[in-house]
């Protein structure tokens, strides 16, 4: 969805502040989801891949 330029996803990127990063942001799940795919490299890729799925946008932070 990063890659194809749907204009939503670009609204939620721009909206939180990396809407540059969008195409790098893009290719990282692709090549992490790549090394998903190979059994030597799966651990990495599922650890990276986690990572990116579990970011809440916009960052939520905790005031007293």
């Amino acid at each position: 969805m990063k890659l194809s330029g749907s204009p939503d996803v670009v609204k939620m990127l721009d909206t939180v502040g990396v809407g540059h990063y969008r195409v790098l942001s893009g290719i990282a799940e692709i090549a992490f989801a790549t090394l998903f795919a190979f059994p030597k490299t799966m651990k990495i890729g599922f650890i990276l891949l986690t990572d990116i799925s579990q970011a809440q946008w916009p960052p939520r932070f905790h005031t007293t």
